[in-house]
């Protein structure tokens, strides 16, 4: 059977050894969905590709495919988020993004919207807080996906207390991706929709999130 070549475009979510010089990279496509990929020889020193697979870089993905076993053969990067990885809490908020992307999303279903969310909410994060608040970027991402994922039992179902976060969880629900980090909270209303979104991802997420432990050094988890 021929090997087939094709590109897809996504961001590089984890990677894990294979052998003596190979890789397994997760990326997140917007046309296929999560797929694992063989990068032969990326360990190799001085190795083509080496630079381009770590999680985090985001751009065009070449893949010769056969059967159903994907190999990268080139890469186009866009964006490598290089100010984000050089702070240690943008890398905490990040990490954990990365995980739920993981945990989140399947192979040949697809993502672009989920690689959307996932794009901006790294770039708020990257913005710096004082154009945003990571907590409430980290809430939005992860009641968007679960939204995207399909099983959000909707803003009058999840148990707010008062009608500020039934409001903003309307709004982080319905809204286009490009302004869903777009508006305020008094600080009550604040500190219900982080106990909320904190009671989603306790019914939803069915695993440990090991990047918790990281960014509980930043807040509440």
């Amino acid at each position: 059977m021929l090997d087939i070549r094709q590109e897809v475009h996504g961001i590089v979510i984890k990677h894990s050894p294979v052998g003596d010089y190979d890789r397994i990279v997760t990326i997140l496509t917007a046309e296929k969905g999560k797929i694992n990929a063989f990068a032969r020889g990326v360990r190799r020193m001085g190795a083509r590709l080496s630079g381009s697979l770590e999680p985090l870089s985001l751009g065009s993905f070449f893949l010769y495919t056969r059967k159903n076993s994907y190999t990268i053969n080139e890469v186009k990067i866009n964006e490598y988020f290089e100010g984000l990885k050089q702070d240690l809490k943008k890398v905490s908020y990040a990490s954990f993004f990365l995980e739920l992307t993981d945990y989140y999303n399947h192979e040949n279903i697809e993502a672009a919207d989920y690689l959307n969310l996932l794009y901006i909410s790294l770039r708020a994060i990257d913005s710096g807080e004082e154009r945003f608040s990571y907590e409430l970027v980290r809430c939005a991402f992860e009641i968007r996906s679960i939204v995207i994922d399909g099983t959000f039992p909707g803003a009058l179902n999840v148990g707010a207390d008062l009608e500020g976060t039934r409001a903003a969880i309307k709004y982080i629900t319905s809204s286009e991706l490009r302004k869903i980090f777009s508006f305020r909270l008094e600080d009550e209303a604040f500190k219900d929709l982080k106990r909320v979104t904190r009671a989603l991802r306790n019914k939803f997420v069915d695993k440990r999130l090991n990047s918790l432990e990281m960014l509980g050094m930043y807040e509440e988890i």
